[in-house]
């Protein structure tokens, strides 16, 4: 669910991009809801693999890609025993 909304860059475009309602896709990425409808959850995965598939034709959000080399940069300073 954090993936398909940095990927779409906010909830809003998550919602226009997949059709859950914004405040169930807020609740979800606070982890507010313990439990979603299976169509929910089925409207979300394919949303996430359509978005995926789209990504690797036109780029990525600029906002996730930042998010993508920050992790990396994270990863990279552990594996080298900089933390």
């Amino acid at each position: 669910m954090r993936e398909l909304v940095a990927r779409c860059g906010s909830t809003y475009r998550a919602w226009r991009y997949c059709g859950v309602s914004e405040p169930t896709l807020e609740s979800l990425a606070r982890r507010e809801r313990p439990h979603v409808q299976r169509r929910t959850a089925e409207a979300i995965l394919r949303a996430l693999a359509t978005k995926r598939k789209a990504d690797r034709y036109d780029g990525l959000h600029p906002a996730y890609m930042a998010q993508l080399r920050a992790r990396a940069r994270v990863d990279e300073r552990v594996e080298r025993g900089g933390w």
